[in-house]
């Protein structure tokens, strides 16, 4: 398909149940697909509201679910994913038209800024969770260990409550940053240590706990927690805090109360935090690595990870940025995807990374 250039007009209006902030503003875009060798009907008319959403970022400057759409026009990866800098917040189809072989799609869209607090549309997320990693000073107190074991539980625990996640396995191997298919044979550590199963549509957690004893008897902790997504993209949070080591009295070393009252104080934020990272990332769209097999271009996410058989899908390739693909067929799992542009080869996306964008089909 060739993409042509595109006529925008920002328009103004006002809805009461869209009211854009200052942040964002309204766009109108139009889009054309098609139909020609062998491009089906559907696929042209998903063409053409592909190059609505991409116009409307454009003019924005917004991030387009995976995109960053820079004020020269340029777009490129963007790889932050708990704080993009902006989105297609909201679009609707406002006209769409068939003359003779060529689909017309016009949309309004809110593009700008996105609120911390916005939430496009929850999905599941499949977590394997890795042994930690523990960096406790030996001049610490003897219970720090034990604090830091349970707090590692209590991390567990939360992700399998989470309501958007499920806790596949948690494993006592570290975690190792591997390739996937083929190459994964060659790796050392998968050869020497063997890989931990999966389908490729799960996110690694991962967490590192140190302790340092600091001047005046106090005593600092530092958590750190990592997600690696599907496409081997890291979300991360650190967190320290501090406590005073007050002096045991007789009556506290016997109950313990003061011990009690330092570790509360150490690992008071560090729940909430890894909640509101899990609850970041379920709001994000889905994103996973293209496989192709046997003449079929796949990703191993499907239904229970939150796609809906309307999302588009597009490529995290800077230097092929305008490369769209539609879902043929959306199992629990998988999906299986083939290119809008009947002039690349399905096999041409294999092993890249795939991102969805939710569409008003």
């Amino acid at each position: 398909m060739i993409w042509r250039a595109i006529l925008i007009l920002i328009v103004s209006f006002a809805s009461p149940a869209w009211a854009a902030t200052t942040e964002t503003q309204w766009v109108e875009a139009v889009g054309y697909g098609t139909i020609e060798n062998g491009v089906s009907s559907d696929s042209a008319r998903r063409s053409a509201l592909a190059e609505a959403l991409i116009s409307a970022a454009i003019s924005g400057g917004a991030k387009l679910q995976g995109y960053t759409a820079m004020d020269k026009g340029r777009i490129v990866a963007d790889l932050n994913l708990l704080r993009p800098t902006g989105s297609v917040q909201q679009h609707r189809v406002v006209e769409q038209s068939l003359s003779g072989n060529v689909w017309r799609v016009k949309i309004h869209a809110l593009v700008g800024v996105m609120p911390p607090e916005s939430c496009i549309g929850r999905r599941r997320l499949d977590v394997i969770a890795y042994a930690p990693r523990y960096d406790l000073t030996p001049y610490a107190p003897a219970w720090v260990g034990p604090m830091a074991q349970d707090l590692f539980n209590e991390f567990l625990d939360r992700i399998e409550r989470h309501r958007a996640t499920d806790l596949t396995r948690a494993t006592s191997r570290a975690y190792h940053h591997r390739p996937r298919g083929d190459r994964a044979m060659y790796d050392y550590a998968t050869l020497t240590r063997g890989g931990i199963p999966d389908t490729g549509g799960e996110h690694a957690f991962t967490a590192e706990i140190s302790a340092n004893m600091l001047a005046g008897d106090r005593i600092e902790m530092t958590y750190r927690l990592t997600f690696i997504a599907p496409d081997g993209n890291p979300a991360e949070r650190v967190l320290r805090t501090e406590a005073d080591l007050p002096g045991q009295s007789a009556f506290s070393a016997l109950t313990g109360s003061n011990r009690t009252k330092v570790m509360r104080s150490l690992i008071a934020d560090v729940g909430p935090a890894l909640t509101s990272m899990v609850d970041g990332l379920s709001c994000l769209p889905p994103t996973s690595r293209a496989i192709y097999a046997d003449g079929v271009l796949q990703v191993p996410i499907g239904r229970k990870h939150g796609l809906k058989r309307n999302a588009l899908a597009f490529t995290g390739d800077p230097n092929d940025p305008f490369a769209v693909l539609e879902i043929v067929k959306l199992s629990n799992t998988m999906t299986t995807l083939k290119p809008l542009d009947a002039s690349r080869s399905a096999a041409s996306f294999a092993g890249e990374d795939i991102y969805f964008f939710e569409a008003d089909l």
